[in-house]
């Protein structure tokens, strides 16, 4: 008896549970409009994206929609907070005054070559830079310091420290020459030596025994600097004038020799030659070749030589008069 009962009810429980599930599946069906409509999965899909499942394995497909709640995130991850680069550079700017910068060249009334002082070239490169007012610029030796060129005025310019506003005055870098030693002005008139055209070179009073300017860019070599030069020999010569090969930057062909240094008071100082002058020709012929060049200067004839130099960025030609045999 016990044993029927247990059946019934068990068989009764069943069947109870079977058709409550039915009226609930039914119930979801009449009303599955209204139930989905607080989750709107498309309107979700649209805004999420799909997830594409084909590569996970075709198990996983049916799920796809689950990626809705992943950017939902609804397991509450964060993502962590973004690197803070810190500037190791933080102390302070460096300092700088008027003697830290020269001006070789001044291009009145609105440009200049600015430097570092003392600053010298390196690897083909030539230091500093022409600047035209305006110019916002940085120097080699005062990394990070912004300066501005405000003004340019014969013999002088002016510079403004940005951090500071401070304004800084800098005379422009020239080559001391006595007038005295003048023999011609730029005219061809008598200069304050004296001199004219007519005892200038073999005249009355005969060439000097040091070499003289005569013009801007043009000298009269001595007779004692020409003896000088004549008994020295070849490595003497490059000794006193250490030159190296400059090159272009972008073909790689050497264009000329640089000169490294030259000896104050030597007198190759008195014949115009500056440290960082690049040597392009001598008499039209190219200086690439120092031995070549040697043993052609060694031949030349005449009372003439013309040097063409690339100095702080400007071609000039130097002309030198030689005393006559």
């Amino acid at each position: 008896m016990n044993e029927k009962l247990t059946r019934f009810l068990l068989v009764t429980v069943g069947l109870l549970g079977f058709g409550a599930f039915g009226w609930k599946l039914y119930g979801y069906v009449q009303n599955q409009d209204t139930l989905n409509r607080a989750l709107d999965i498309e309107k979700l899909e649209k805004s999420f994206g799909i997830l594409n499942a084909a590569g996970t394995g075709s198990h996983l497909q049916t799920y796809a929609n689950y990626a809705v709640l992943q950017d939902l995130n609804i397991t509450g991850y964060v993502e962590p907070p973004p690197e803070v680069v810190v500037n190791e550079n933080t102390g302070p700017k460096p300092r700088i005054s008027a003697s830290d910068i020269e001006v070789p060249m001044i291009q009145f009334p609105n440009a200049a070559w600015i430097q570092a002082r003392g600053a010298r070239a390196s690897d083909d490169k030539i230091p500093g830079d022409f600047r035209v007012v305006g110019d916002v610029f940085e120097i080699e030796t005062k990394k990070g310091l912004e300066l501005k060129l405000m003004e340019v005025r014969v013999g002088e310019i002016d510079i403004k420290v940005l951090e500071t506003e401070e304004i800084l005055t800098i005379k422009g870098e020239q080559y001391e020459v006595d007038a005295g030693q003048y023999l011609l002005t730029p005219e061809g008139e008598q200069g304050e030596s004296g001199g004219n055209p007519s005892t200038t070179n073999g005249g009355p009073q005969g060439p000097p025994a040091q070499t003289q300017v005569t013009a801007p860019g043009s000298y009269q070599v001595g007779t004692a600097d020409v003896k000088a030069i004549e008994g020295m020999s070849q490595e003497e010569i490059l000794a006193a004038v250490p030159v190296r090969p400059a090159r272009d930057p972008l073909s790689n062909e050497i264009r000329g020799l640089r000169i490294k240094s030259v000896q104050p008071g030597t007198v190759f100082d008195r014949l115009g030659l500056r440290a960082d002058d690049i040597v392009l020709d001598v008499n039209g012929l190219p200086a690439v070749d120092r031995d070549q060049l040697f043993e052609e200067l060694r031949s030349l004839g005449g009372d003439t030589l013309t040097v063409k130099v690339e100095r702080l960025g400007g071609v000039r030609t130097l002309t030198y008069r030689l005393p006559r045999r």
